[in-house]
């Protein structure tokens, strides 16, 4: 390969490699937006969007999105509104496409950059993964409290006009 890469993008193609997927946990160092975490290689791992997550610890995050893995190697197919109860004991999540407006670097930088320059192609397909409250209600049902909608920003609503 003519191309140098970083030490960062050798890791993201030996993580893809050796594990099936890397991923990056992204922290507000001042705490005003939730921490989140996103895959990178799913997409050539087991054909399936790449997956992001907000507002746990990002250990916690990391854990699920390796777990999500795992169930996509056991035959899992990640769709808009699939929804598992393999996750998190007690607790459904559900999986949410995140629309094109949402895939952006500021969320995707590293999946953007291993799709363009190794698979060759955009990335044009994500998936956000959704926790539900202590009562098994998520963002978008009525009686959630505001502090679960807050710590999941909708990736798979439009954008509001500023």
């Amino acid at each position: 390969m003519s191309e140098s890469l970083t030490e960062l993008e050798q890791s993201i193609l030996d993580n893809v490699e050796q594990y099936g997927c890397h991923l990056n946990g992204v922290f507000d160092p001042d705490g005003k937006e939730p921490d989140f975490c996103y895959s990178t290689g799913f997409t050539s791992s087991v054909d399936q969007p790449e997956v992001i997550m907000f507002g746990l610890e990002l250990t916690l995050m990391q854990t699920l999105l390796n777990d999500t893995l795992e169930l996509c190697r056991q035959g899992f197919d990640i769709t808009d509104n699939a929804q598992t109860d393999e996750l998190i004991d007690g607790y459904s999540c559900v999986f949410r496409r995140v629309l094109p407006e949402w895939i952006t670097p500021e969320f995707w930088g590293s999946a953007i950059w291993y799709n363009c320059n190794h698979l060759r192609r955009g990335l044009d397909h994500a998936v956000q993964l959704v926790w539900p409250d202590e009562s098994n209600r998520f963002p978008w049902e009525e009686g959630v409290s505001d502090g679960y909608v807050d710590a999941q920003p909708a990736l798979y609503e439009p954008r509001l006009a500023a």
